[in-house]
């Protein structure tokens, strides 16, 4: 199953002020994925962390990525980097 297809964005979302952790674009995230030593196991076999039997999540932390990055939605997730003290 191939990944889901979405236009590339060169633009990085955002971070939070004091050096907090940055969300970076899945292709980032992918990278780094294939880069970790394969310490999953599946039905007793070691496999790896980008194996084709675990697309589907993968999938799904894509669209986060994705829904992150697309100002689109900045209305869902911008409200949760507030705090109360900010509002």
């Amino acid at each position: 199953m191939p990944l889901i297809a979405a236009p590339r964005r060169k633009k990085m979302a955002f971070s939070k002020e004091g050096g907090g952790m940055a969300i970076k674009t899945f292709e980032v995230y992918y990278d780094r994925l294939k880069k970790m030593r394969s310490n999953v196991y599946l039905d007793g076999e070691k496999i790896s962390r980008t194996d084709e039997r675990l697309r589907a999540g993968i999938n799904v932390i894509k669209e986060t990525y994705d829904r992150t990055n697309d100002p689109t939605y900045e209305d869902i997730w911008l409200p949760c980097l507030i705090s109360p003290e900010r509002k």
